[in-house]
């Protein structure tokens, strides 16, 4: 299926250092759109901004959301399958020097994410200066991914918790609407797997997280008192309105209804409780 993609790009040399942006692009895709094996002149850093996917370099295989990014050296067979809308900022470069760390990575402070928005501000802005200040954010990122990808590997045996944080990050961003077999596709394991993971590294199922999750969504909309516990209780993923009542008071002690009429009295303790949703 050939990809249905909108994009803006361009190029920028900077006048000094070594790394130059050879191109840059935006790229929003569909659902469904898939890229076939290609190769660049140039290394390939994509930083993805929203959705979930995977990517194929050089025969191993990557999870892509939001907050990870992929880097591809040039000559580099790859390939991309989105199994969401997903959105990215790509950036083709020369002497980067960050051909030894070809696979998929996870930004987890976001400061690689805060440089790339950076970059394309003033790549969209083009104002006095950029190419200096582009270049400096140019050298930034190669060194912060260069500094972050050596911690990574001198940590190898944080892969499985980062596998467990992505997940969280994902469940997270959905708000608990997506069930374990949904979790394992995206991050294309087993479900099996996942759950040892979780019980490894989160002490609860992914389950356990995802109805609490749900929950605390479910919690802001009754204090609101706009909705019926019922449509709540739909919107929040819980096909039967028993069920949801029974698994809210098992957590809070407290059925949905009985934690609005409060929350019409004051909310403060309740939120506490429900932050605190495990």
């Amino acid at each position: 299926m050939a990809p249905t993609l909108d994009l803006t790009r361009g190029a920028l040399h900077g006048n000094i250092g070594d790394v130059d942006l050879e191109s840059y692009f935006t790229i929003l895709g569909h659902k469904g759109d898939y890229v076939y094996r290609h190769t660049h002149e140039y290394l390939e850093l994509v930083y993805y901004r929203g959705g979930y996917g995977r990517s194929t370099i050089r025969n191993r295989r990557y999870q892509l959301h939001r907050g990870s990014f992929t880097i591809t050296p040039s000559g580099t067979y790859h390939d991309q399958e989105n199994l969401t809308d997903l959105s990215s900022f790509c950036m083709l470069l020369s002497g980067s020097r960050l051909e030894g760390y070809i696979g998929g990575w996870t930004d987890s402070s976001g400061t690689v994410g805060r440089m790339v928005t950076r970059l394309d501000a003033e790549l969209a802005g083009k104002k006095r200066g950029y190419e200096l200040i582009c270049t400096g954010i140019l050298h930034e990122i190669a060194g912060f991914i260069e500094r972050l990808t050596e911690e990574y590997r001198a940590h190898s045996h944080l892969s499985k918790r980062d596998l467990v944080d992505s997940a969280m990050t994902i469940i997270r961003q959905e708000e608990g609407l997506l069930n374990i077999a949904d979790l394992a596709r995206w991050l294309n394991v087993s479900k099996d797997y996942l759950r040892h993971l979780f019980l490894e590294f989160a002490g609860r199922s992914p389950q356990k997280v995802i109805i609490s999750t749900r929950l605390r969504k479910a919690a802001a909309l009754l204090e609101d008192q706009h909705f019926t516990v019922t449509e709540i209780a739909e919107q929040c993923g819980f096909g039967d309105v028993y069920y949801f009542s029974s698994q809210f008071k098992k957590k809070l002690s407290m059925t949905p209804t009985e934690f609005r009429k409060r929350c019409a009295a004051g909310c403060d303790e309740l939120r506490r409780a429900v932050e605190q949703l495990g």
